[in-house]
């Protein structure tokens, strides 16, 4: 699965060069690894982007939602969501996706495999919420690809998505299945 995973060299100039940009591309790493063929701009545009917030967890599950991958979001309890976000929680509410509690790193990796990713979001040492894939672990770290060192041990990242304003949240993905 990691090997399978796009690089960061492959992350399209577009998405690359916009501030913020974290959250677009993981929605579109997700995309890649899944298979599916979406334009730069309809990603930045589902996912809601704005300069001045970037992208929003629940938001990222919409996206995905819409590019017809299954996603599930689980969260802190969000006691004071901007505008955008409640917009982003009614249409969620709408496709059935639900808001699921958060989960420990132990229990988020068991849900983690070949057909099953996770995207995270957590602090970076520049004191910025960043979203990150997590896609497994290694040497008994982390892997967060597009993270300042690509891993993490898992006592930094509770640290790191535990701090102060900064919600325990993350979007399950993985293939729809077929229905008979």
């Amino acid at each position: 699965m990691i090997e399978d995973f796009p690089t960061i060299l492959e992350i399209p100039k577009k998405l690359f060069r916009i501030d913020g940009n974290c959250g677009p591309v993981s929605a579109w790493a997700a995309l890649q690894y899944f298979k599916k063929r979406v334009s730069q701009n309809r990603i930045i545009s589902a996912c809601h982007y704005t300069e001045k917030h970037g992208v929003f967890t629940i938001w990222l599950a919409v996206a995905l939602h819409e590019f017809g991958l299954a996603v599930r979001f689980l969260s802190d309890p969000d006691r004071n969501p901007k505008d955008i976000e409640k917009i982003g929680y009614r249409v969620a509410q709408k496709y059935g996706i639900k808001v699921e509690p958060a989960i420990q790193p132990n229990e988020l990796l068991k849900t983690i495999d070949r057909e099953t990713i996770a995207i995270v979001f957590y602090n970076t040492d520049l004191d910025q919420g960043h979203f990150s894939p997590l896609i497994g672990t290694r040497n008994g770290k982390l892997v967060l690809p597009y993270s300042e060192k690509g891993m993490m041990s898992k006592v930094e990242f509770v640290k790191r998505s535990s701090a102060s304003d900064i919600l325990r949240q993350c979007v399950l993905v993985s293939r729809k299945s077929a229905t008979p």
